[in-house]
């Protein structure tokens, strides 16, 4: 998922090796806020016969909120065009970032397949755990780059304040100094416009993975 609402399959792993899904593109009607808690309630969703949609439900609670079992129907838009792409059963697994809805891991066939509990429960905390290391991962490369930050933020004001021109390094009407500030400040400048820029480029692949 983007931040714009729009979704994007990154990555794809199949029997014949042949790319079926990868890299297709969906507008933001197909992912709406909406659906965000029928994945998110639950550590996975599985529906072994997406077809198989006539049963009855009958509750004593008519306030019963189904999202907290795995009694709850697949989202109709969702199941249709899984039904257009001949897919029979279908296994989801969220994934959450931050606490934020992040993306699905979806595995599917197109005939009906039954799978034990004890291996949904394996494949839950094998993709938890991938999670958790790719979040520990972007989290300290925060940091360094903060860190990298504040050190040119603190070279920056020493050299400053040591040639006495902490109030106009950029915009200095005498000629010398302005060309001396700017041989100065230069380095100082590119790095930090390298770490706003890597910064950038890792948010950007928080959000699109």
């Amino acid at each position: 998922m983007q931040e714009t609402g729009y979704s994007q399959v990154i990555a794809e792993d199949t029997l014949d090796g042949k790319a079926y899904y990868r890299n297709m593109e969906f507008s933001k009607s197909f992912m709406p806020k909406e659906v965000f808690p029928y994945y998110s309630m639950c550590s996975y969703r599985y529906s072994p016969n997406l077809r198989d949609n006539q049963q009855q439900f009958y509750s004593i609670d008519p306030k019963i909120n189904l999202l907290e079992s795995q009694l709850a129907p697949v989202p109709e838009l969702h199941r249709l065009f899984l039904s257009e792409k001949e897919v029979t059963s279908a296994l989801f697994f969220s994934i959450h970032v931050g606490g934020q809805f992040w993306g699905l891991l979806i595995g599917h066939h197109h005939k009906e397949k039954n799978i034990d509990l004890q291996q949904r429960k394996l494949c839950t905390f094998m993709i938890q755990n991938a999670t958790s290391k790719y979040e520990n991962y972007i989290n300290q490369d925060l940091l360094e780059r903060g860190k990298l930050l504040k050190d040119v933020e603190v070279n920056l004001k020493i050299d400053l304040l040591k040639y006495k021109t902490a109030n106009c390094a950029l915009c200095n009407i005498w000629v010398p100094s302005w060309t001396w500030s700017m041989q100065t400040v230069w380095p100082y400048l590119i790095r930090v416009m390298f770490i706003f820029t890597g910064s950038v480029r890792i948010k950007d692949s928080y959000m699109r993975s």
